[in-house]
């Protein structure tokens, strides 16, 4: 009755939305797999999740939120009573985030225990009914109620003190430097669907003595462009 929505998803994309879902039990006939009963409870359990998506979709055509979901589908079908979400909100926008929090309170209502993994402190206190502290791979503190705590209660179980910048002085502005580097209107087609652009008219140059980050949510293509 225990299910993990792993931080890395673990779905087959070449495989159905149908198939991922049922993958473990698939519901059978006459000892083969009856695919008209695994498509219609598939429809009902994505209709639970709000979600209107053909049970014959490859999980490589939907975004990674709706793949996310497609994982929570596999937990209700099978009778789960708690689900562990791994920073599952990490590679999410923050629409896709009040959505996933609306399936956590449903899934609430009907008696399921969640178990929320997150380093960010606005999603326990918005999301949570208690908090457990780790620290260094020992308990600090757990079960705390979360309308008898507040985000500097939990910061100080976390780091051991009291934290009183939360931000660095911002440093003098760098000199204009000669740039070493630069690409302009880089473009990268999907070599699945060429359809569609990875990488779409990028810019950007390095300077001198720079340090250039690049950072964005999962498949916006920072791999691909760094590759």
């Amino acid at each position: 009755g225990i299910f993990m929505v792993h931080q890395e998803l673990t779905l087959f994309r070449e495989m159905s939305v149908a198939e991922n879902i049922f993958l473990s039990h698939f519901p059978k006939k006459h000892g083969l797999v009856d695919y008209k009963k695994m498509r219609d409870m598939t429809r009902h359990y994505l209709s639970e999740l709000g979600l209107n998506v053909d049970p014959d979709t490859k999980i490589k055509d939907l975004t990674v939120a709706m793949q996310q979901m497609i994982e929570i589908a596999k937990a209700l079908s099978g009778n789960t009573e708690m689900i562990v979400f791994d920073e599952s909100t990490s590679a999410l926008t923050n629409n896709e985030i009040n959505d996933l929090f609306h399936i956590i309170r449903e899934l609430k209502k009907r008696e399921v225990t969640v178990i929320f993994v997150t380093h960010k402190l606005d999603e326990i206190f918005e999301i949570c009914d208690t908090v457990t502290v780790l620290k260094d791979g020992t308990l600090v503190k757990g079960n705390v109620k979360i309308n008898s705590t507040t985000k500097d209660d939990v910061i100080h179980m976390m780091i051991g003190r009291e934290l009183k910048e939360m931000f660095p002085e911002k440093p003098e502005p760098v000199r204009e430097a000669k740039k070493v580097f630069e690409i302009k209107n880089w473009n990268l087609l999907n070599p699945e669907r060429l359809d569609h652009k990875i990488i779409d008219n990028f810019d950007f140059d390095i300077k001198e003595n720079e340090i250039l980050g690049m950072y964005g949510l999962v498949g916006a293509g920072r791999t691909e462009l760094v590759n």
